[in-house]
C-alpha cells in the first residue's frame, strides 16, 4: 500500500460525453458533481486545474462566434483556477472547414481563438481526437495534482 496521496478526479455532471477515468494507480476516485467552471478538475484542489473539454472545432468556433458573450463568461469563471485549459477533441485546421455555427470567417475565429486564450491565459490544446484528449486531460490532471504535492512537500518552489 502506498502512503502517496492520490487526486479524486471531478467531472461535471452536465458533461455530456464524459471521459472514463479508472481509479487506480494514479487516481483514487472519479466523482460527478457540478462544477462552477469546466468539465474537469480535482476535488479539493478546485483553485489549482480546470479543464473544458470542446468536442469539435465547430463547437469551439460557435462559442467564438455565435456565442462569444456566453464563452468569454465561461472564461472568466476559469479564472479562479491556477491552470485553465480547454482540450478540443479534434484538429487546428478544422476551423478553416465550412462551419455553419460560427456565424464569422474561418479566419476570424482563428484570430479570436488565440486572441482570447491570451487575455484569459488560458491552454488551448487541439488533441486531433477523443482518444488523445482523454489521455492528455488524464494527464494534466494527474501531472497538476503531483506538482501541488511536490510544492507542499518543498521539493518544488512552483507549478
Amino acid at each position: 500500500m502506498s502512503d502517496k496521496e492520490l487526486p479524486t478526479i471531478v467531472i461535471d455532471s452536465r458533461e455530456q460525453m464524459p471521459y472514463d477515468f479508472k481509479p487506480g494507480k494514479s487516481i483514487e476516485l472519479v466523482i460527478h458533481k457540478k462544477l462552477d467552471h469546466g468539465d474537469y478538475g480535482i476535488e479539493g484542489h478546485e483553485d489549482l486545474i480546470t479543464i473544458e473539454r470542446k468536442k469539435s472545432a465547430d463547437e469551439l468556433s460557435a462559442n467564438v462566434g455565435k456565442h462569444r458573450k456566453r464563452f468569454i463568461r465561461e472564461l472568466e469563471r476559469m479564472q479562479s483556477s491556477a491552470r485553465r485549459y480547454i482540450v478540443v477533441e479534434d484538429h487546428w485546421s478544422s476551423i478553416y472547414k465550412k462551419n455553419r455555427y460560427a456565424k464569422i470567417p474561418p479566419n476570424a475565429v482563428f484570430e479570436s481563438i488565440l486572441a482570447l486564450s491570451m487575455k484569459y491565459n488560458v491552454s488551448i490544446i487541439f488533441a486531433g481526437s477523443r482518444k488523445m484528449a482523454h489521455k492528455i486531460v488524464r494527464s494534466l490532471l494527474i501531472r497538476a495534482f503531483l506538482y501541488r504535492e511536490e510544492i507542499r512537500n518543498g521539493l518544488k518552489t512552483d507549478i
